[in-house]
């Protein structure tokens, strides 16, 4: 076991998550942790970045529009919140993101 991976199990990375690192590395040996660490932080803060535009554009259309089309708009955007959560690794990409920012 490497020394990165026992930092990483350390610091909350469960056995599935290693799973995939583990996985990821046996396919290309160029895979590193840390290579996979430093894309999943980049994912984490592109989806940040997309959640920050969600809510900007949520607050724009509460200051110039009416109560229905607020409603309307705040559906959709916690369903496209949701989608995006469900469907991109937001929650491994926050791990790797405080990982690294502790390295």
């Amino acid at each position: 076991m490497d020394d990165i991976e026992q930092k990483m199990r350390s610091f909350g990375f469960t056995d599935k998550e290693m799973g995939f690192f583990i996985e990821y590395r046996e396919k290309d040996p160029k895979n590193t942790f840390i290579y996979q660490l430093k894309g999943l932080r980049r994912v984490f803060y592109s989806l940040s970045l997309i959640y920050t535009l969600l809510v900007c554009f949520w607050f724009y259309i509460c200051i110039h529009d009416d109560s229905n089309e607020i409603a309307v708009a705040t559906l959709i955007m916690l369903f496209i919140a949701a989608v995006i959560y469900i469907t991109t690794p937001f929650k491994l990409g926050l791990k790797a993101a405080r990982f690294l920012n502790e390295e």
